[in-house]
């Protein structure tokens, strides 16, 4: 009977990857063998690393004029920013103030609340949103329609064919309503 293990590629340093797997051929689990062939203990997932480097206005140094604008908007907000980092990609607009986190609760909250995906430290999986259908505008319609019969005069008697048809190929396709089983 022959031991088949998973083997991963963890490493594109050969050492590390053939530690690896003398590990994992002895029995040891692939979480256990990644660990000590990498010499690295697993990083957790906690406000500490998230924030990690970062404090309260250290990400502002070189460029003070900025961090004193957005903090001022936050603070006329009603916002305090103490303990809290700015994080531009949670901002609707430039020194919003709801940008402004003290850790991982924080951003997934934000990603609730404006219904945006994120991964990484922070997951969230935003809900898809179906585009409103919008009807055609009728003058395009009645341009359309009054362009074929002036073209053929002869199909003025299908105007109400003639506008489907004109609706059916002018409308955006994210705007037609899925059919069942098209």
């Amino acid at each position: 009977m022959t031991n088949t293990v998973d083997l991963q590629i963890i490493s594109d340093n050969p050492a590390v990857q053939a530690r690896y797997e003398q590990m994992r051929a002895a029995g040891e689990s692939h979480n256990i063998a990644e660990m000590l062939a990498t010499r690295q203990a697993p990083r957790s997932v906690t406000d500490r690393e998230f924030l990690s480097g970062e404090c309260s206005g250290n990400q502002f140094v070189g460029d003070e004029k900025t961090g004193n604008r957005y903090r001022a908007i936050a603070e006329a907000a009603g916002v305090s920013v103490t303990g809290k980092v700015y994080k531009g990609s949670l901002a609707r607009f430039p020194g919003d103030p709801k940008a402004w986190v003290n850790g991982r609760g924080d951003v997934k909250r934000r990603c609730i609340e404006e219904n945006w995906s994120c991964d990484g430290m922070v997951t969230h999986r935003a809900t898809p949103r179906q585009a409103p259908s919008v009807p055609l505008a009728q003058d395009i319609v009645d341009q359309h329609v009054t362009q074929k019969i002036l073209d053929d005069p002869s199909q003025a008697s299908r105007r109400t064919e003639l506008e489907a048809e004109v609706r059916e190929k002018h409308t955006p396709h994210w705007h037609k309503k899925k059919r069942r089983g098209a």
